[in-house]
């Protein structure tokens, strides 16, 4: 379908700010973690002086003087009590108000005192224990909202995030407790836990996290991102070696180091390699309720906001096409309606497309949001785009498209979808999709959500669900 589209601002999804930073940390580039310096200070920009580069450097503006009137002296007047007449009856009118107010608001004042008795009314709230979800039944774009904040901080597992590697390794990040943030890894012989992590920049509790990774001279390079306690965005890097699973993750950066909203989603997509200069966008909700995000092209810069998004809104990115270079984001728009805008080859972020959900539940605005996207081939033409939420009775649901224009919600029925219930309502959930390509892999997909206190893995091959790994 066609996508109508925005006057362009760069050739590269989003375009570089022009408004200094006052300081940067020293940052760490993906190319095994070496120092960049700083972006610097552009002193020739103006000062801005309530929005108006004009005013620049200009005192606060002064009304002009006026010139008093000459005082004119003039025969003695009448008086009343002292007063000239008409001061005097004034007075008198106002004595006689303010004498009938006191006695009317005496009266309405008991009347008021009366009837408000104390009287209160509760209601226990209603929860719904399903089984098995029936099929979906209602359509709206967007799914109905029952609350439009959520405290991720009661989950045990508020947060998950996952990537892959072209040979297939594959790395799932999560927070456990708020800021213990631990990992686990796909490699060639299987899962292998890596424990609790220990950046030396710990996440703030209860932080959304996102994870990108590629293959790259042997071995698997892993960059994870999250918001400090600062609320900066923070990048944990390192690499995985060997069969996949031997990772030293320490390197740190502070990729956007400002004006992130205290409640941001968190996204990330990363295409290239050192070989052919490595790309890596970021994506956040800036404080004017935009999404915006952190560009990585040798150095990290802070692209434009592009998008109106819904407070608190989870975040997901995908790489559709990598030449030309196509990107999807996925998101809450300010009418809590589900939406995807998408960067194409005209260099240009498209108008937001609304996706239509048939849910069997509510769904809250900010429940976490995951979205993986299937590359086409020349043997499979046709764009595969699966998202995934957790409803209001904590089961996972699918949508699907391969055309942007039909979707489908697919529900858990306990044996063709052998989806387990969710720990939490909204929960954390992540998503990766590969395969179908001209070398005859057939499609996978996984998904990742916490159940009974652990992360557990969805499987699908080909077109059969089954479950996956638990991971520890």
């Amino acid at each position: 379908m066609s996508y109508p589209n925005h006057v362009p601002t760069s050739d590269v999804p989003y375009s570089v700010h022009n408004l200094p930073e006052v300081y940067t940390p020293p940052q760490v580039s993906p190319n095994r973690l070496e120092a960049i310096p700083p972006p610097s200070y552009d002193w020739n920009q103006k000062e801005v002086f309530n929005g108006n580069t004009a005013q620049a450097g200009t005192s606060w503006p002064h009304s002009n003087a006026v010139e008093l009137p000459t005082h004119n002296e003039q025969a003695p007047r009448r008086s009343i009590f002292g007063l000239r007449p008409w001061t005097a009856v004034l007075a008198f009118a106002l004595l006689v108000a303010i004498i009938i107010g006191a006695v009317v608001g005496g009266v309405v004042g008991s009347r008021s005192k009366h009837d408000a008795s104390p009287a209160t009314s509760t209601s226990a709230p209603t929860t719904t224990e399903g089984t098995s979800p029936t099929p979906a039944s209602s359509t709206i774009a967007g799914a109905s909202a029952t609350s439009t904040s959520l405290d991720r901080s009661q989950f045990k597992i508020p947060s998950i995030a996952a990537s892959r590697c072209d040979n297939g390794h594959r790395q799932v990040f999560y927070l456990e407790s708020n800021t213990t943030l631990k990992a686990s890894v796909f490699g060639d012989n299987g899962w292998t836990f890596l424990g609790a992590l220990s950046p030396s920049v710990t996440p703030k509790p209860a932080s959304p996290l996102a994870a990108v990774s590629w293959q790259d001279s042997g071995r698997d390079e892993v960059r994870v991102y999250y918001f400090d306690d600062s609320n900066q965005m923070t990048e944990l890097g390192g690499t995985c070696t060997g069969d996949g699973t031997k990772c030293s993750l320490n390197g740190i950066a502070t990729v956007v180091p400002s004006g992130i909203a205290a409640d941001s989603g968190i996204a990330a997509v990363q295409w290239g390699n050192f070989s052919t200069d490595v790309e890596i966008r970021t994506f956040f909700e800036n404080r004017d309720g935009q999404i915006s995000g952190g560009i990585y092209t040798n150095g990290w810069t802070t692209g434009n906001g592009f998008a109106d998004v819904l407070p608190g809104s989870s975040l997901a990115a995908t790489v559709e096409t990598v030449e030309p270079i196509t990107l999807r984001v996925w998101y809450r728009d300010a009418q809590e309606k589900f939406s995807m805008t998408r960067w194409g080859a005209d260099s240009r972020w498209s108008d937001a497309l609304t996706i239509t959900i048939q849910n069997t539940s509510a769904i809250n605005p900010n429940a976490s949001l995951a979205a993986a996207t299937l590359h086409p081939t020349s043997s499979s033409p046709d764009l595969g785009d699966r998202t995934y939420f957790i409803q209001d009775d904590s089961y996972p649901i699918e949508v699907t498209s391969d055309n942007d224009t039909d979707w489908t919600t697919w529900v858990p029925d306990g044996t063709s979808l052998p989806w387990e219930k969710a720990d939490d309502a909204g929960g954390a959930i992540a998503a990766l999709e590969w395969g179908g390509g001209d070398d005859g892999e057939v499609v996978q997909a996984r998904f990742y959500y916490a159940v009974d206190g652990s992360v557990q893995e969805m499987a699908l091959s080909s077109t059969q669900w089954s479950k996956g790994q638990t991971l520890e």
